[in-house]
């Protein structure tokens, strides 16, 4: 059910603290404190975490589960939630990278170490873009498991990044904390 929710590119949700994943469960009949409504074709635009939660959507049903240190999670911080197109959770904390594929939390190893995660991105090539607290940037070809290092020597404004958005030419903007950037398809700044 969570690939299935998290199979829209870039699906992000930031939190601080404690990690709470939802499971959002739509049919034509459901049970909305304790009445019984039908999905009508209004209210079915407004499916998601955030329309149930503020009352704009009645007939979706929602349900959360908390992941800590104490049940799955390694640690307590996320920096930042993203839901991938292949339908993994990535998770960016101070203590690593993790990778959630709803059942089990995998600590992400690479060589030389990835051991914060700021802010998460996917791009259209499929590569996941790491900002780190202090270390520039990794990005990942999560299929082969290579990663490619970019720091302030390549150009970066600061080594703190903070997000990532890509333009329909395949550049990729970087928001440090002192400036924007962008990265060619290449990589290069």
């Amino acid at each position: 059910m969570l690939r299935l929710f998290f199979k829209s590119k870039n699906r992000i949700v930031a939190s601080l603290g404690v990690l709470i994943l939802g499971t959002f469960l739509c049919c034509e009949n459901v049970s909305a404190i304790g009445t019984s409504k039908s999905v009508d074709s209004e209210d079915a635009a407004l499916i998601g975490g955030g329309y149930v939660l503020t009352g704009q959507s009645t007939s979706v049903g929602y349900t959360t589960e908390v992941y800590d240190e104490h049940n799955g999670l390694i640690t307590s911080d996320a920096n930042y939630i993203l839901g991938s197109e292949d339908g993994f959770i990535w998770i960016g904390s101070y203590s690593g990278i993790y990778r959630y594929d709803g059942l089990v939390f995998e600590k992400i190893e690479y060589s030389e170490g990835l051991t914060s995660g700021r802010g998460l991105f996917e791009d259209s090539k499929d590569r996941l873009w790491v900002g780190t607290n202090d270390s520039g940037i990794v990005v990942l070809d999560k299929e082969r498991y290579e990663s490619t290092w970019i720091t302030y020597l390549d150009g970066l404004p600061a080594s703190s990044i903070r997000v990532f958005t890509e333009d329909h030419e395949g550049n990729v903007f970087i928001g440090t904390t002192s400036g924007v950037c962008y990265a060619d398809e290449n990589l290069k700044i």
